[in-house]
Parts: C-alpha cells; sequence; structure tokens
C-alpha cells in the first residue's frame, strides 16, 4: 500500500507544532488525522523531523504501536561525526563529517534552527580537485554561522594543484555571503585562533572529512578552557 508522509502538505503521517530547542526537535505526530502524541529527538532540523515521520509512517503502518514508535526515535542517537556534540558548562562543540556545500548548509542550517547563539564554524576543505570545483558553492554554503574559520585543504592523497588552497574558499566566502571569515593555516593554528577567540555560550562547529575532528576533541578535552568540566558527549544525525 501506498504511506505518504510531510509536514506541510496533507498526508497519512505528519509532524505538527514543530519545536527546534538546544539541538533537539519536539513535534506531535499525526498518523491518519489523529494526534497519537509527542516526540522530542536528540537531533536539530526539518531534515531530522522528516526522517523521523517517514520511519513513523513504516512502523504504524506495520502495526508498531506509538510508545515503540517514540521510545525508538527517542532514544535514537545518530553515528558518530553526524553533529556529535561534546557539550559542557563552558561552550559546545559539534563535530560533523559534512563536506560538501549541501552537506554543509544543512548542518548549519540545522544548527540555527536550534539556536541563536554565536556559531563558529571551522571547515575543512577536502581535497584539492573538489576544492577547484566547487569553491563558488562554498561560498554560499555558510549564510548560518557567524564565524567561519578556514583550514588547509586534507589532500586525501591527492597532488597538490597549482593555485588551488583554501583561499579559494575564503575568498568565495567574501564575495558571496557577509559572515566573517577567518584564514588560519593548519589544524593547529585553527586550535590557537579559538582558543583566543572563543566565548562562554559559543557554538563551535567542525566541518570536513579529513580530520579536522581532532579540532574538536583537542578543544573538548582542554580542562583550562572548562574547569572542572563534567563532559556529555551524544551523537545526533543531520540530514
Amino acid at each position: 500500500p501506498l504511506v505518504t508522509f510531510g509536514i506541510h502538505n496533507p498526508a497519512d503521517c505528519m509532524a505538527e507544532n514543530i519545536y527546534h530547542n538546544d539541538f533537539t526537535s519536539s513535534f506531535d505526530l499525526i498518523w491518519r488525522g489523529r494526534k497519537l502524541g509527542s516526540i522530542t529527538l536528540k537531533a536539530p532540523g526539518k531534515y531530522n523531523v522528516q526522517n523521523a515521520i517517514a520511519a513513523a509512517a513504516v512502523a504504524l503502518e506495520l502495526g508498531i504501536g506509538f510508545s515503540n514508535v517514540k521510545a525508538g526515535l527517542e532514544e535514537y542517537r545518530g553515528i558518530s561525526r553526524r553533529f556529535e556534540v561534546h557539550k559542557n558548562n563552558g561552550f559546545m562543540v559539534v563535530d560533523d563529517y559534512a563536506h560538501h556545500p549541501t552537506e554543509v548548509k544543512a548542518t548549519l542550517s540545522a544548527a540555527r534552527e536550534s539556536t541563536d547563539r554565536r556559531i563558529i564554524a571551522v571547515f575543512q576543505p577536502h581535497r584539492y580537485t573538489r576544492t577547484h570545483f566547487l569553491h563558488e558553492e562554498y561560498g554560499k554554503a555558510f549564510d548560518d554561522a557567524d564565524i567561519v574559520v578556514v583550514t588547509d585543504i586534507y589532500s586525501a592523497g591527492e597532488t597538490p594543484i597549482e593555485n588551488v588552497c583554501s583561499s579559494l574558499v575564503v575568498d568565495s566566502i567574501h564575495r558571496n555571503s557577509g559572515v566573517r571569515v577567518e584564514e588560519v593555516g593548519d589544524l593547529d593554528g585553527a586550535i590557537r585562533w579559538l582558543k583566543s577567540e572563543v566565548k562562554p555560550g559559543d557554538i563551535i562547529i567542525t566541518l570536513g572529512a579529513g580530520d579536522v575532528t581532532r579540532v574538536a576533541e583537542s578543544l573538548a578535552g582542554d580542562k583550562e578552557l572548562w574547569p572542572e568540566a563534567q563532559e556529555l558527549m551524544y551523537h545526533v544525525q543531520t540530514g
């Protein structure tokens, strides 16, 4: 049988009263015109809500009860490096695998839907070829950040291409966006810049398919930045 799901259009399975807050998403689940109850995801953004109601539609059509659907969706914590959150009493560090412009934009959009805090995006371009072909698109992907920190390109084994460097991305952001952008060189340079500039309440989001995760790990484990911090880590998935 055909089962439909959606947010804005009438469908068999729908989400209503959607609310994003502090990297969670809450909504009422509607099944064939009847409200079954509320669900809170450990995930921000409309894409995760869409994914959740798609899963719920399949489960409900198969006869699985709402209580089990709710429990399954609310317990799901995603996978490593998909909006992986390190959270404690200073500021928040989020690590995400996003490295294509579309993924970067979706990740930052999901973050912005959930908070009005300052977002610092740390982007490590992946491969010289990808940077060469997509640098203009990258320039339009960071509108939901307040500051963008761009590191050197992660080669992934590629041979460098003449005149292809992270400055292409930096210049594209300058041309296409009003967002402040900083070019910091290697990952150690990014860590030094962040330690000198970060403020309480900031959200740092590291983005890339290379080893930029080292930046997130370094900041999350820095006890000078977070005195007596009790770290909480959980995973959520964006899109």
